[in-house]
């Protein structure tokens, strides 16, 4: 293991140049870099270098293959993994997923995974219509449905913060079921 420090001149991300050339030489040495959040006082070296090792393994668990991945981008996945350790964190998500989950067992649809790429894609029809390869109406028609199955209001920005972490909840918890 390597540990890398950049002066960041008081900002909080590495410049694109310089993630570049990380990323370059990753790719051609077939290494992956993990970053951590920037700090300022050299005795917080241990905590930092554990926030990027923490960020390498759960792009790995998560199955995310980039040659620098940057523990920001993981902090909520990692706040999961030590809420799960102590409790059952699939108790926080939103309850429209398990009735969604419940209503295309029971009726052979897919309107669990409609959402889920909804609200990965931002919320934003025409990106989900592409890639889920739905007609916009076809789409229109399963929002229409989510939404009176489960009274969710898809527009709203609390609903759709509650959507996003649950998400991220059964998407961490999939994946160290496996």
């Amino acid at each position: 293991a390597a540990v890398v420090l950049f002066n960041l001149d008081g900002d909080f991300n590495l410049p694109d140049k310089t993630k570049d050339l990380l990323r370059n030489l990753c790719s051609q040495e077939r290494l992956v870099a993990g970053l951590s959040n920037p700090y300022s006082k050299i005795k917080s070296t241990r905590n930092y270098y554990q926030q990027a090792v923490k960020a390498m393994e759960l792009s790995r668990m998560l199955d995310i293959t980039d040659d620098v991945v940057e523990y920001g981008d993981y902090a909520f996945y990692d706040m999961i993994s030590n809420a799960a350790e102590k409790m059952n964190v699939a108790f926080y998500c939103h309850p429209a997923l398990a009735t969604l989950r419940e209503f295309d067992n029971d009726n052979s649809t897919q309107l669990y995974d409609t959402l889920r790429c909804y609200v990965k894609n931002g919320f934003n029809q025409n990106l989900t219509a592409t890639e889920l390869y739905l007609h916009r109406n076809s789409l229109s028609y399963r929002r229409q449905k989510i939404v009176s199955l489960t009274g969710l209001d898809l527009d709203d920005s609390e609903t759709q913060f509650k959507l996003n972490y649950s998400f991220a909840i059964e998407t961490y918890l999939e994946k160290t079921r496996m």
